[in-house]
């Protein structure tokens, strides 16, 4: 009875790890339109999706719910890196390896599980989308291959298919949808894997609600979050602007 117990405790804090993983990285999108997910739990507070008709054995997971709080507060806790391990305990590591602009980095996390199997790490591309209302936030993460930036390891490198976690302004509150679908590769069976997030994702997002319902955060922070949504038209502005310079200048060259 005790190695039964031992056996399900291991395979609980895998899952769990698995989990506080994919809502770590800013999970996924992955371009689905709404008749291809299935409801498959639904409270007041929450409702979880399974994506349908998908090819291969591991199966996408959408949950969304409705936070009281303004998406600025709701973003503060998102793109805080130095208290993520409040709300997900099995991060060992966070780091942004590059940054290219405000609205976009790589990152690189170390993602504790159980012995015996060994802690996977994660090499990434997060960028920021905002709607042209400003009423919607969009991040949306994908695996990279860089070995000048994250070498392999003598972890295990799981994959992270196109993810996303969008926030939409619905006045005064915010609307989270959160889309995952990432591989942790290595030997845990793919079945375990769905099975304990359908069991375990609400118990992290409630982690997460949590740390948003602790107000950690100031007028400054949120002002801060504020100029970032305000100001990204101009810095999407100045993107078109430079290509289109930079076309301008390789085709009078040739």
């Amino acid at each position: 009875m005790d190695i039964l117990v031992t056996r399900k405790s291991r395979i609980i804090k895998i899952v769990q790890a698995l989990i506080i993983f994919l809502i770590t990285t800013f999970n996924f999108n992955v371009n689905a339109s709404t008749d291809e997910w299935k409801i498959i739990s639904s409270d007041q507070d929450m409702q979880l999706f399974e994506k349908q008709h998908t090819k291969g054995s591991l199966v996408p997971l959408k949950a969304e719910m409705i936070l009281p709080f303004s998406i600025e507060e709701v973003a503060c806790v998102l793109t805080d890196t130095s208290r993520k391990k409040q709300w997900a305990p099995s991060l060992v590591k966070n780091s942004i390896l590059k940054e290219p602009s405000i609205y976009e980095r790589i990152e690189y996390i170390i993602v504790d599980f159980p012995w015996p199997l060994l802690d996977r790490d994660f090499l990434f591309h997060v960028e920021v989308n905002v709607s042209d209302d400003s009423k919607e936030i969009n991040i949306i993460a994908r695996s990279i291959i860089d070995d000048t930036l994250a070498p392999e390891t003598h972890l295990v490198r799981g994959f992270i298919h196109e993810s996303s976690i969008v926030l939409t302004d619905e006045n005064e509150q915010t609307k989270l949808s959160i889309t995952t679908y990432t591989d942790p590769k290595g030997k845990l069976p793919k079945w375990v894997v769905n099975l304990f997030t359908r069991i375990l994702a609400p118990a992290t997002l409630n982690r997460f609600r949590h740390q948003v319902e602790l107000n950690l955060y100031g007028e400054h922070e949120i002002n801060r979050i504020k100029d970032l949504i305000q100001g990204y038209h101009d810095y999407k502005s100045l993107q078109i602007n430079h290509k289109k310079l930079q076309a301008h200048k390789y085709y009078s060259a040739n």
